[in-house]
């Protein structure tokens, strides 16, 4: 039997794998709630992590999903955001 996902699919997987990693990582969201976890209550730390996950994943959707169209009509953008990021991250290095 094959399984048959909708377009969507694989971009939202793809949305969904860079937001987790995007939370897990450390960095300013988690290690502020972690800082203040450990000298003070829990609750409002755990506050701080899920509203900031949550915002991060909805900023990762509504980009990933305004941009595919962008680039389905416009595939030489593709090729050249593509570059441009690999340039961006060479540059990061």
């Amino acid at each position: 039997m094959k399984l048959s996902f909708p377009p969507l699919w694989p971009t939202l997987l793809a949305m969904g794998n860079f937001a987790l990693v995007g939370a897990i990582t450390p960095g300013p969201v988690n290690v502020l709630p972690m800082r203040h976890g450990s000298q003070r209550a829990r609750q409002p730390a755990l506050g701080y992590v899920l509203g900031a996950s949550l915002r991060y994943g909805g900023v990762v959707a509504c980009m990933g999903l305004a941009s595919a169209p962008l680039l389905q009509q416009l595939p030489q953008w593709a090729q050249a955001t593509q570059w441009l990021c690999a340039a961006y991250l060479l540059w990061l290095a």
